[in-house]
Order: structure tokens, then C-alpha cells, then sequence
């Protein structure tokens, strides 16, 4: 039954509750101070955008439960600048791996993006990688959404003491968010890498239980 007179229904709002947004553990009135802790692995996902793009998803999971995605895209050749935005690309998928496998390991090569995530997520998943406890660093992108940086390093094991972190907040880094400060919009959703949104992590192609 659709029921209004039900007390449980707040129509006047008020309900921002920011321990169920990812990430937030690390804003202070609006300001980033430090990083998220004790992150995990929690699935993995593909497809495809609106405009066509395939994309490859990290499903991420805070010490609260909350959760969120890395999202990757297929890079269009064909587009001016693809060398770059490749090269960058690369950049981050390998400082992600090699946080999760030991140091020498031989990293995957392929001849196209699909080929090349579906080698990495394997070896995530044979590395436990949803065992492995990480310190995640998030900036604020310009639509005022909190956000993985483009730019590594990002990700560290929480075994790398605070004081051997190599992880900085820096002058480069917008670390106040660039709106005005509306919590009920601000944390319903978090961008990573691109336009990614959040997912609550059901049906997805891979996720450990």
C-alpha cells in the first residue's frame, strides 16, 4: 500500500546521514584532511556507457559498508590526444595492480583494453585482492563530487605505516569542494575517474561474497 500518512516518510528532507557516503570519513566541513582507510575490493563490472564506451569497473568498499566504483573506459583511438590519455590510463592500472602482487611479479600486456582488464581483474582476484585492506586517496572533481585523482599515486596497503605514506595532499589537489556546500546533493553520489557513479554492488559479473 502507498500509504502518506506513514510517520517513517520525512517529506521536509534532513536526512544526510554522511557515514553512508563513501569516502566522507575523510571531509571535514567541506575540506579533505587526510585519506580513507581500511578500503577493499568488493566485485568487479563491464559495460558499456550512453555514449557507447565500454568501461571496466573496481568495485570499492569502505570500513563502513559503503560502496562505490574505479571506473576505467575503452580509450577511442581515433580520438585527438589518445597517446595521452592512454599512457595515463596505464599509469593507474598499474599502480593499482602492483599493490596487490609482490614486487617482480609479471604484469599482463595485450593487444586490446578488454583483453587487458580481463588479465588484470584475474589477477586481483588470485592475489585475494578483497582481503587486502587499502589507504585510498580522493579529491574533489569539478562538479563538487568526491573522487579517485587521475594523477598516481592514489592507492597504498594499509600495512604502509601513516608516517612511511607516500600519499599528499597538495597544492595541486582540490581539496575544498568548489560549490556551495549542499550535503544532500554533495555526497549522493561519488565520481571516480570520469563519470562513474556508485553501485550497490548487485548482479555484478564478479563480486566476492
Amino acid at each position: 500500500m502507498l500509504n502518506l500518512n506513514d510517520t517513517g516518510i520525512n517529506a521536509e528532507g534532513g536526512n544526510f546521514d554522511p557515514s553512508k557516503i563513501f569516502g566522507f570519513e575523510c571531509v571535514q566541513d567541506g575540506v579533505i584532511t587526510g585519506f580513507v582507510e581500511n578500503v577493499t575490493i568488493c566485485g568487479f563490472d563491464t559495460g558499456t556507457s550512453q555514449n557507447g564506451n565500454a568501461y571496466w569497473d573496481i568495485m570499492l568498499k569502505d570500513s563502513k559498508g559503503n560502496e562505490s566504483n574505479h571506473r576505467e573506459y575503452d580509450i577511442d583511438q581515433s580520438r585527438e590526444g589518445w597517446e595521452k590519455k592512454q599512457a595515463s590510463q596505464l599509469k593507474r592500472i598499474k599502480h593499482i595492480l602492483t599493490k596487490f602482487v609482490p614486487e617482480g611479479t609479471q604484469l599482463p600486456q595485450a593487444n586490446t583494453f578488454p583483453e587487458l582488464w580481463a588479465a588484470v581483474q584475474q589477477i586481483l582476484i588470485s592475489a585475494q585482492c578483497n582481503t587486502k585492506p587499502m589507504r585510498l586517496k580522493m579529491v574533489y572533481n569539478n562538479k563538487g563530487f568526491l573522487t579517485v585523482p587521475a594523477y598516481v599515486p592514489f592507492l597504498e596497503p594499509m600495512s604502509v605505516g601513516s608516517n612511511e605514506s607516500k600519499l599528499k595532499l597538495t597544492d595541486f589537489d582540490t581539496t575544498v569542494r568548489p560549490q556551495a556546500d549542499n550535503p544532500a546533493s554533495a555526497g549522493a553520489a561519488n565520481a571516480f575517474a570520469g563519470d562513474a557513479t556508485q553501485n550497490s554492488g548487485e548482479g555484478l559479473p564478479f563480486n566476492f561474497n
